[in-house]
């Protein structure tokens, strides 16, 4: 009876491989965590990109369509979610240091008659590295009757 007790309980190699998986198990853990925040604020900053160039491109439609091959070349901030500038950080080495970029071109012409290709990219350093977003539209000169 007396070598029963002695033998009962949990040896000191069972004590080792019961923490050595607790904290493997933990350390999975906290590596998912990690992993599922990065992401999230990863898609955080694609939804301001998206936000923003729908914003942009509806602004540059409500432009008269003799101003649209002017804005070829020029940059736009993207604001954070609260509408303060700044919401996505520039790629190193941007000349303007803004993240968004528009870019004009003649699709198509036919006589005076144009059509516009507006192509907004954003290019920013983020949570998942460089990333990039684009969103393109014709446009054309609109008649109204």
């Amino acid at each position: 009876m007396d070598r029963d007790r002695a033998e009962s309980g949990t040896s000191l190699v069972e004590l080792m491989i019961g923490t050595i998986v607790i904290v493997t198990l933990l350390a999975s853990l906290a590596k998912l965590v990690t992993q599922n925040n990065r992401l999230h604020r990863g898609d955080e900053e694609l939804q301001l990109a998206y936000s923003t160039c729908r914003t942009t491109m509806e602004v540059a439609r409500n432009l008269p369509f003799s101003v649209l091959p002017t804005l070829d070349g020029s940059g736009f901030d993207v604001p954070n979610i609260n509408g303060d500038p700044g919401g996505l950080r520039a790629v190193e080495g941007d000349a303007d240091g803004l993240t968004g970029e528009i870019k004009v071109t003649v699709d198509q012409a036919v006589g005076t008659e144009k059509i516009y290709l507006v192509e907004l990219v954003v290019h920013w350093t983020g949570s998942m590295g460089e990333r990039r977003f684009g969103m393109s539209s014709l446009m054309s000169m609109r008649v109204f009757e």
